[in-house]
């Protein structure tokens, strides 16, 4: 298996040749300080082509890290209290299973308030646990002289990941627009150069549909990832705004898994056989 670029990938997708071997493309969201202290040093190692998806309020530090600072808040107390889109938790958490059963509680039900709710949520949190959302913020996301120096990098491409790393289904079409088209033009302005590719934040069904696939194309990415799982057919070359990407979390780092997932089977499986999904 061949490790390729982004750019390159996409053009494989587009003009198939007979017996091309398979490929892989490494991608990375966010822009946190590992990507460059850990992530670059091996791809370098490994000669392979990488990128990654900067929100640049992630690192303007004003993003809230959300799920960050929460996992935080729960790991930090011994008590939790807050009422959180009209439903009251008062939790217990000093012992690590208590401290888990919080996570596997509050998480989902964050996870699906409303953004702007969410965002609200997590600052009255912060707050009251004392938890300093701007540093911590600071404390891992790369800042802009630390993404310059990784571009720099011949194997790296970096692209767009919205400006406040929002579930872009969740908002209105101007509000999407808004984060797709400034997120992009506010790294092509630090960066001096252009921008050609979009990932959606958390990048399921949930968070990135039909509506937001169109708006990515009509400003003109040239191809935008999901984290719709699947593996990729020549059929994507139509839907080069939904592409699917196999996420390597703390799920799926064993070798096994990932070759598993990779192999397709498990992805046709649950996308019913169905080789495109972007419905």
């Amino acid at each position: 298996m061949e490790t390729l670029s982004l750019a390159d990938a996409i053009e494989r997708i587009r003009n198939p040749k007979p017996n091309q071997k398979p490929f892989a493309v490494f991608t990375l969201d966010d822009g946190y300080k590992d990507n460059l202290n850990y992530g670059q040093p091996i791809f370098e190692k490994l000669n392979c082509p990488y990128t990654v998806f900067v929100a640049p309020k992630i690192v303007d530090a004003s993003c809230e890290l959300w799920w960050r600072a929460l996992e935080k808040i729960i790991s930090s107390n011994s008590q939790f209290s807050s009422t959180i889109d009209g439903v009251r938790y008062d939790l217990d958490i000093r012992s690590e299973v208590q401290k888990k059963h919080a996570w596997n509680v509050l998480f989902p039900k964050l996870a699906a308030t409303p953004e702007y709710d969410q965002r609200k949520t997590i600052h009255e949190l912060a707050s009251r646990y004392n938890f300093d959302l701007v540093e911590y913020c600071k404390s891992v996301a790369m800042t802009w002289d630390e993404i310059r120096k990784m571009n720099e990098d011949p194997l790296c491409t970096i692209g767009a990941h919205t400006m406040n790393h929002y579930a872009v289904a969740k908002l209105s079409a101007a509000d999407c627009l808004y984060e797709l088209e400034e997120s992009r033009r506010c790294i092509e302005r630090e960066l001096g150069e252009k921008i050609h590719f979009f990932a959606y934040p958390y990048g399921d069904e949930p968070a990135a549909g039909p509506r937001d696939f169109q708006i990515a194309n009509d400003l003109g990415f040239t191809a935008s990832l999901t984290t719709r799982k699947g593996v990729v057919f020549e059929k994507h070359g139509k839907h080069l705004q939904a592409l699917p990407r196999i996420m390597v979390s703390g799920r799926y780092q064993k070798i096994r898994y990932i070759d598993a997932l990779i192999s397709g089977a498990p992805t046709a499986l649950l996308n019913r056989f169905k080789q495109v999904n972007v419905s």
